[in-house]
């Protein structure tokens, strides 16, 4: 079974660490991974997912028929069974063009809360009416607050398949004493109230 996402820049960020972590899974079952690029460049996370398994074509977005035209055909020559679209940018249109090339599952996963206003919001509506109810595709939030987000500002239904972690790398402390060793290797005092925040 041939797999596509869609991503922009691919970088080290949420969509493509989950990507590698998983890539052993997909392919010892059988699945082929291909990932398109639509950004500026191809990022410097490209390496390391050619290094998991997967094949990536990179084709710079652009605005116009000239980009669409060759992201169709490159949809149209490949036959993927499935098409995943993790960008809000021209979603839509790739949403459109993967099922002329009549792939048999899209989906399109929502990453972020996003607050568009105006024309741009009533446009959204649309491409996610549209797309839902036209081409089939099947929505996802990456959790409760996205849901209710699209919910509210674009009376779109998803379902929820929350963000994983590689758990050999990040779980709960066992016990207290874990935890005593842990603040002993980072020297930090084992009694003060200890505030981490994770950003990009």
């Amino acid at each position: 079974m041939k797999i596509l996402h869609i991503l922009n820049e691919l970088e080290y960020s949420g969509a493509e660490i989950m990507l590698k972590n998983s890539a052993k899974f997909f392919n010892k079952n059988g699945f082929e991974l291909n990932l398109l690029n639509t950004g500026k460049n191809i990022g410097n996370y490209a390496g390391v997912l050619k290094a998991e398994g997967f094949n990536i074509t990179h084709i710079t977005f652009s605005p116009n028929f000239r980009f669409l035209k060759e992201v169709f055909n490159f949809l149209n020559t490949e036959k993927f069974d499935i098409v995943h679209i993790h960008t809000e940018r021209a979603f839509f249109w790739y949403a459109l063009l993967s099922r002329l090339a009549r792939t048999k599952k899209i989906f399109r996963s929502i990453h972020s809360i996003f607050i568009f206003s105006g024309s741009i919001r009533f446009e959204r509506i649309l491409f996610r009416f549209f797309s839902q109810k036209f081409l089939n595709v099947k929505f996802v939030s990456i959790n409760e607050n996205v849901r209710l987000n699209e919910k509210e500002k674009y009376y779109l239904d998803t379902i929820v398949i929350k963000n994983w972690i590689n758990e050999k790398c990040f779980y709960p402390a066992l016990n207290k004493t874990e935890i005593e060793k842990e603040r002993e290797n980072l020297k930090l005092d084992i009694n003060k109230i200890i505030i981490v925040s994770v950003g990009k």
